[in-house]
C-alpha cells in the first residue's frame, strides 16, 4: 500500500503535491523559502484561495527577473506569486479574471462598441481622469465604477435605481449598446455589488455574474453571485468558504451544520448513527457515479464518501482521544 500525505487545509490524502510550490522566493531578502508537506496544499485548496483573492484584490503585475509578479502571495508564507505560478495553481477561468482586473486597471473598452467587434481597449488612467472614461472615436462617456454610461448628477446607485423604474429606458439603452437579450429580459433584482438590474436565467446552479467585457457583453462589474439570496459565490460571506449556512434563511440551500461531525443538522440522531445511515447511500451514489435523474444534492457520488470518511476518521480520534484520557485517569488513581 502506497504511502499518502495529507493536505493540511482539509486533510484529504494524496499521493503528492506535485502542483503545490515547494519554494518560494522572498523579495526582500533574495533568499529562498523551502516549504516542507506541511506547507504544500492540494490543488482544490489552492484553487479556493487563490480564486477569493483574485475575488478581493485589483491585479498588479511587477516586472521582476524577467517574470511577471503579482500582488497574490503565498499560502504559506508573504511572498508573491509570479504569474507563471498562479496559472499552474488555478483553474483558466481564475486567471483569465486576473488578466481581465489587470488590463481594465489601465485600459478600457468603449462601451457602445462603436467599432463593432474589433472595438479596441484604449488607455486609460483612473488617478488623472477620474471616475470617468471618454471614448476616443466616439467620445461616449462611461462612469467606470458602474460600467454604464455616465450620469451627471445622481450617484450609480440613484442612476441604476431610476433605470430599473423606467423599463421603457432600459430597452432604449440596451438598443444602442446592441443588446439583443434585454428587450424581453425581466429584470429579477440587483446585482450585489453595484447595483446594476439582471434578469433571472433558467439554469440549475444559479451562478450569475454582472455583464461585463469578460462576459463579452455591455455593463456590469464582473461581481459572482448566487442568484438565489444574492450571496457572494466565493470569498468572504460565500457557501463556497463558509458552507451552506451562508444562504439566507428564506433560501432552499440554507441549513446549518452540526458542529460535532461537520454535516447536516440531525438533531433527532447522534453523529455517530447519522453517518451510519447516510454510508449506504454514499456507497451507492458511488457505484453510479451520479445522482438519480432530477436529484439536485450537494452530497452525491465521491464528493459525499469523501466527506463521509473524513467525518468518521474525526468521530474515530475524538473516541480515542477520550479513551487515552479515561486511561490516563485511572493510572493516575492506581498511582496515588
Amino acid at each position: 500500500m502506497s504511502f499518502k500525505k495529507e493536505c493540511p487545509v482539509c486533510r484529504s490524502h494524496l499521493q503528492s503535491f506535485k502542483s503545490s510550490p515547494s519554494t518560494c522566493f522572498d523579495q526582500e531578502t533574495k533568499q529562498a523559502i523551502r516549504h516542507g508537506d506541511d506547507q504544500r496544499a492540494c490543488s482544490e485548496c489552492w484553487e479556493l484561495y487563490l480564486s477569493m483573492r483574485v475575488e478581493e484584490r485589483a491585479a498588479v503585475y511587477i516586472e521582476s527577473a524577467g517574470d511577471h509578479m503579482t500582488n497574490i502571495e503565498c499560502m504559506f508564507c508573504p511572498s508573491p506569486l509570479t504569474r507563471a505560478g498562479l496559472k499552474q495553481l488555478s483553474h483558466i477561468d481564475t486567471i483569465n479574471r486576473y488578466d481581465m482586473k489587470q488590463i481594465q486597471a489601465t485600459r478600457r473598452k468603449c462601451q457602445a462598441r462603436c467599432q463593432g467587434t474589433d472595438t479596441p481597449f484604449q488607455n486609460f488612467d483612473r488617478v488623472a481622469e477620474g471616475r470617468i472614461f471618454t471614448c476616443q472615436n466616439c467620445s461616449l462617456a462611461t462612469c467606470v465604477d458602474c460600467d454604464r454610461p455616465e450620469h451627471t448628477g445622481e450617484t450609480c446607485t440613484q442612476y441604476q435605481h431610476r433605470i430599473l423604474c423606467d423599463p421603457v429606458r432600459l430597452i432604449a439603452e440596451a438598443a444602442t449598446q446592441n443588446d439583443a437579450r434585454l428587450p424581453d429580459a425581466k429584470v429579477a433584482g440587483y446585482c450585489s455589488n453595484c447595483k446594476v438590474p439582471f434578469e433571472n436565467i433558467k439554469n440549475d446552479c444559479g451562478y450569475t455574474i454582472c455583464w461585463n467585457d469578460m462576459a463579452q457583453v455591455p455593463g456590469g462589474c464582473g461581481f459572482r453571485f448566487w442568484s438565489g439570496c444574492h450571496i457572494p459565490w466565493v470569498g468572504e460571506g460565500s457557501a463556497y468558504l463558509g458552507g451552506r449556512a451562508q444562504h439566507l434563511p428564506s433560501c432552499k440551500h440554507h441549513f446549518q451544520l452540526c458542529k460535532s461531525c461537520n454535516r447536516k443538522e440531525h438533531p433527532d440522531e447522534t453523529c455517530e448513527k447519522y453517518l451510519v445511515r447516510l454510508r449506504p447511500i454514499a456507497d451507492a451514489e458511488d457505484a453510479n457515479h451520479k445522482s438519480a435523474p432530477g436529484e439536485k444534492h450537494w452530497e452525491t457520488g465521491h464528493a459525499t464518501k469523501k466527506r463521509f470518511e473524513m467525518s468518521l476518521t474525526y468521530l474515530e480520534r475524538e473516541q480515542q482521544r477520550k479513551e487515552r484520557q479515561k486511561n490516563g485517569c485511572k493510572r493516575k488513581a492506581a498511582a496515588e
